[in-house]
């Protein structure tokens, strides 16, 4: 499948943009700019450690899908963390989503899936406040 194509059920389906909150990051956070590279492997996490991405490159993931993101607020000091990260993501075809909080609170998501799983019932719908 392709990246855009991948890209299109994310956004549109599994994980509407709509649910995310205004701060969050949501979308492709780490590209090459190539929606039409072919994705072979995907691999989905909640965070984004040295250890997701050693794993992913070990195992020649084309598409991270984290929950997430790589870099959440505004860099005011680089840590060896991010540096390395970053060195790592540079040096191979690695993309990545980042859901956020959108598949939460989207239809068929986590929360959803809990419910389902635990035998809940859910009184009412998720309502979604911004600042």
């Amino acid at each position: 499948m392709l990246l855009q194509e991948i890209k299109t059920l994310l956004s549109r389906k599994i994980s509407p943009k709509v649910f995310r909150l205004n701060s969050e990051i949501y979308g492709m956070q780490y590209d090459k700019k190539n929606n039409y590279k072919l994705i072979r492997k995907v691999m989905l996490t909640i965070d984004l450690s040295l250890e997701a991405i050693h794993f992913a490159i070990r195992n020649k993931v084309n598409l991270i899908v984290s929950h997430h993101s790589l870099i959440n607020k505004p860099i005011k000091k680089f840590n060896h963390n991010l540096i390395n990260k970053l060195t790592l993501l540079s040096k191979y075809p690695i993309s990545i989503f980042v859901l956020s909080s959108s598949f939460i609170a989207a239809e068929g998501g986590i929360s959803d899936t809990l419910v389902n799983a635990l035998y809940l019932k859910l009184e009412r719908t998720f309502e979604i406040k911004t600042k």
